[in-house]
């Protein structure tokens, strides 16, 4: 069974969102309960670099603990959204500002592969340019498990980034199918 791998962008990025986010107690509490292989990493992170998803997943299950139920999706969001500014280079970040909103939707699956190394994953676009709008899905990944909400923040950051003034950004989990992981569908709307 091949691993799922995540840029070091994503762990670096997180991590420095919550350094930033956080209370220091909260941050230190996610800090210290992260597996014993990612803390000793750390120092070391390579933004360019693939590491194991199991780490992103861990950092995002400690990072909803220091918050309540209802905060969990917003604080996760924001964190996407932090991603995706942090990561996104100045060029790429110009390409954005000047493409039009159902370009961007086609490059979906360009961006997902930038971060995620998952040989079984699939991803494809499903276009609504009548209503002003798409979906992205992304079949068969099962790496992480709060990966929707980040997804959702990010998406919503470069819709943003792209002049959408309020895009509506919807994820949905659908399980997946014996040995499948589960498809999440990002469906996103645009005037």
């Amino acid at each position: 069974m091949t691993t799922t791998k995540i840029r070091g962008y994503a762990l670096t990025s997180s991590l420095k969102w919550c350094k930033d986010q956080l209370e220091p107690a909260d941050h230190r509490r996610v800090m210290d309960a992260l597996p014993d292989d990612f803390q000793e990493a750390i120092a070391d992170l390579r933004p360019g670099a693939w590491y194991p998803a199991s780490w992103f997943d861990s950092l995002t299950l400690v990072v909803v603990a220091t918050a309540d139920e209802q905060a969990r999706d917003g604080l996760l969001a924001d964190m996407g959204k932090f991603i995706g500014e942090d990561n996104l280079g100045s060029v790429l970040k110009l390409l954005i500002m000047f493409i039009k909103p159902a370009m961007l939707l086609g490059r979906l699956p360009q961006f997902f592969r930038k971060y995620y190394d998952s040989p079984q994953t699939t991803t494809r676009v499903e276009r609504d340019e009548d209503n002003g709008g798409g979906t992205c899905y992304i079949e068969d990944f099962g790496a992480v498990e709060l990966f929707g909400p980040v997804v959702e923040g990010w998406a919503r950051g470069a819709f943003v980034l792209a002049g959408v003034e309020d895009p509506g950004v919807t994820v949905t989990v659908i399980p997946g199918e014996g040995t499948r992981g589960p498809t999440f569908r990002v469906h996103i709307r645009w005037s």
